[in-house]
């Protein structure tokens, strides 16, 4: 779905929403920054109407850990089978994902009955449609499909298979890398950076892993920029350097990402340049998080919603 479209579904939804129509206003254009825990829901199941099913999940768990769950145990199963059924038809258009999503939850009993059958039903069509997309060349589902035959337990568990879709992943992976294609570069350097994290067919290589999130940062992609500044500001897989880290979490903040903005606010008060951060410079960075968080967050981006302060 693009944004544009993501847009008009958004506020269709609202006009539609049983909620106040003001909530939406009150959200953005609240001018210290701060929302009604109302406001912030409405938001969060706009989006999730507007076709962002993990909108609707994020919301449900949201709503169960407050102290007034009880009040909103139909909203609650709402919100779950909201996403079910979008995570239903996603796999039933041939999505990869939404197949193992809605497996989850027929598993798990969110909103819905437990149903092992259909869980297993779906698991089947995500694997069948990752065997399908490995064979159109896509990294992904050949790393899906490696996990597949891979999995304790699984009847169809064949190392050998594993090893060679694995090998099919790093390849396609590395061939879209060299087309630029900023994400594969990333998900590739997560391999090598976890190699031990799959299945032991990929050799750890924090230098390779290094070069690949530098160049993914570099054509663009704001979470590989968070990755090295977090690396380097946790000195877990490279030297500590809080003046790298700093660096690389404004990349990150200046392509648009609230997160990387947070890491730079939090990085002890030190600058890109390594000066030290004044207090306007602290209160204008602070701003422009929250202002990105709310704006990423009503898009689409769901992991920059809790970024913003809620009253």
């Amino acid at each position: 779905m693009s944004f544009a479209k993501s847009f008009i579904a958004l506020f269709v939804a609202f006009q539609t929403s049983l909620v106040s129509a003001s909530s939406l206003d009150n959200y953005m254009r609240a001018p210290d920054l701060t929302i009604g825990f109302e406001d912030f829901s409405v938001v969060l199941e706009g989006v999730c109407n507007a076709g962002f099913a993990e909108y609707c999940q994020n919301l449900a768990f949201s709503l169960e850990r407050r102290k007034d769950a009880t009040k909103n145990a139909d909203r609650i199963k709402r919100l779950h089978q909201s996403a079910l059924k979008a995570y239903e038809n996603g796999c039933l258009e041939g999505n990869l994902l939404p197949c193992q999503e809605a497996s989850h939850i027929y598993q798990l009993g969110y909103g819905v009955p437990k149903n092992q059958i259909k869980a297993n039903d779906l698991r089947d069509t995500f694997n069948s449609i990752a065997k399908m997309q490995c064979g159109a060349k896509i990294a992904l589902a050949c790393a899906y499909q490696s996990y597949w035959h891979n999995g304790s337990g699984n009847k169809e568990y064949d190392a050998h298979k594993a090893q060679k879709y694995s090998d099919l992943s790093v390849e396609y992976f590395d061939k879209s890398c060299v087309d630029q294609v900023a994400i594969s570069c990333a998900l590739l350097a997560q391999r090598f950076k976890n190699g031990r994290s799959y299945g032991g067919f990929i050799d750890y290589d924090i230098d390779r892993s290094l070069s690949l999130f530098n160049k993914s940062c570099a054509l663009g992609y704001a979470n590989a920029c968070i990755e090295i500044g977090s690396m380097y500001f946790s000195g877990k897989y490279v030297g500590r350097d809080k003046l790298k880290a700093a660096q690389y979490d404004q990349k990150g903040c200046e392509l648009g990402n609230a997160i990387a903005c947070r890491n730079l606010l939090d990085s002890g008060g030190m600058t890109p340049k390594g000066a030290k951060r004044g207090k306007a410079e602290t209160a204008q960075l602070r701003d422009r998080i929250l202002r990105l968080a709310k704006d990423n967050c009503a898009t689409g981006k769901l992991a920059e919603c809790s970024l913003f302060n809620i009253k």
